[in-house]
């Protein structure tokens, strides 16, 4: 089962952010939101949060774009991104 991908707002934002200084980042969304989607176990669970189902995804480098630390959480039908940095 693929789980929908939803956006918080404070990660909507800087993503937009960053989408204008690396043209890439959407082929490396496409590919999050796939990996995600279907295996919301991808991540690293972070220790420290109020929420059980918080984990931290690190994305693959494509050209002269970054690697990025993607904080998100589950429920058994979403992948909720929560915020983007880069790694």
């Amino acid at each position: 089962m693929l789980r929908d991908v939803v956006e918080e707002p404070n990660f909507s934002e800087e993503f937009d952010l960053l989408r204008n200084t690396y043209p890439q980042l959407d082929a490396i969304f496409a590919d999050l939101s796939w990996t995600l989607s279907s295996d919301p176990y991808a991540g690293v669970p972070v220790q420290g949060y109020p929420h059980p189902y918080i984990r931290l995804f690190i994305t693959t480098p494509i050209q002269d774009t970054p690697a990025f630390q993607v904080l998100y959480r589950y429920t058994d039908d979403q992948v909720i991104l929560l915020a983007i940095d880069r790694a």
